[in-house]
């Protein structure tokens, strides 16, 4: 008799597409913020980075004097951070009374929304080929 019942193997794909799509958004933020932000000494641009469940990116550089510690790692791979550890950064994003914003998170955000959202709604489709 035949098997028909493929929803263990349907919930495994599904998981790991998912944790791939939450994964490469994270880096398409960071690649774009960095890309996106103001360069005077590059210690903003380099300090831009992701934390995922599996890894964090290479910024170990920017722990010490005027650098935010790195972000805890997320509990579960549907989660992705992307953090910049420049203690001024917020000010270059949204300004002062005395700088203008020099926006470059957000727009990294927002060029990432709807890639995100036609990748998590294209995991139907993905998903059966994989049963």
């Amino acid at each position: 008799m035949e098997d028909f019942n493929h929803l263990n193997a349907l919930a495994n794909a599904l998981a790991s597409a998912i944790a791939r799509v939450v994964t490469k958004t994270a880096f398409d933020i960071e690649a774009q913020a960095a890309e996106n932000a103001p360069v005077d000494t590059g210690a903003l641009q380099a300090s831009i980075y992701e934390r995922t469940y599996t890894s964090h990116d290479r910024h170990d550089k920017t722990r010490g004097k005027g650098f935010f510690p790195l972000i805890k790692q997320p509990p579960n791979q549907y989660e992705a951070y992307v953090a910049v550890g420049a203690n001024y950064g917020i000010y270059v994003e949204m300004g002062t009374r005395r700088m203008p914003a020099q926006p470059y998170f957000y727009p990294a955000i927002e060029a990432n929304r709807q890639p995100f959202i036609d990748a998590m709604s294209s995991l139907e489709d993905k998903l059966r080929g994989a049963i």
